[in-house]
């Protein structure tokens, strides 16, 4: 018989509202989850650990389980360095597919005149260097009859294109 009493005095019966006087029990960063009423005392599970207390209150064992979290905190560093910000309100760029090769091209050349910011009829010689610049190294001029296209969008000949890209070509070697 002694030792169903031994079991009944630690099953939890019922969750029960948090005991106000369990604050002063508390340790820094520790917060209570669920109290339970036992057979004869009352049991408060926390973040930290498990407190029972008698019925007068008194707090008579804790439960303490203590873990080296060191291995968690690395975790967390190297996860954080790869999300993104949660605060950036930035999207990705959005995903665009092209039926076919020239709409793609046409597509690349705007986007790299665009980001040069001064319309065509305006452009000098460094910001034209600097679509020609953009185009290459996204493998525009890879594209059959690429140079013919920027050089159209550029208003130049296909000549001045090929001269941008051996200057280009040029500045890279003697770096």
């Amino acid at each position: 018989m002694p030792e169903t009493a031994a079991i009944l005095g630690w099953t939890l019966q019922q969750e029960i509202p948090t005991p106000e006087d369990i604050g002063p029990m508390l340790v820094e960063g520790e917060q209570p989850v669920a109290s339970f009423k036992t057979f004869r005392d009352s049991a408060t599970f926390t973040t930290k650990r498990l407190i029972v207390r008698d019925a007068q209150g008194t707090a008579v064992a804790a439960l303490c389980i203590n873990t080296d979290v060191m291995i968690w905190k690395a975790v967390r560093a190297i996860a954080e360095l790869m999300l993104p910000e949660e605060s950036s309100t930035e999207h990705p760029p959005e995903e665009k597919f092209f039926p076919d090769i020239d709409e793609l091209a046409q597509h690349l050349l705007a986007r790299a005149i665009d980001a040069c910011g001064a319309p065509v009829d305006l452009m000098q010689k460094r910001h034209k260097i600097a679509v020609v610049n953009d185009l290459k190294d996204g493998g525009f001029f890879m594209l059959k009859e690429s140079v013919e296209m920027a050089a159209q969008a550029l208003q130049v000949t296909r000549f001045t294109i090929y001269n941008y890209l051996n200057e280009l070509g040029n500045e890279g070697r003697s770096r």
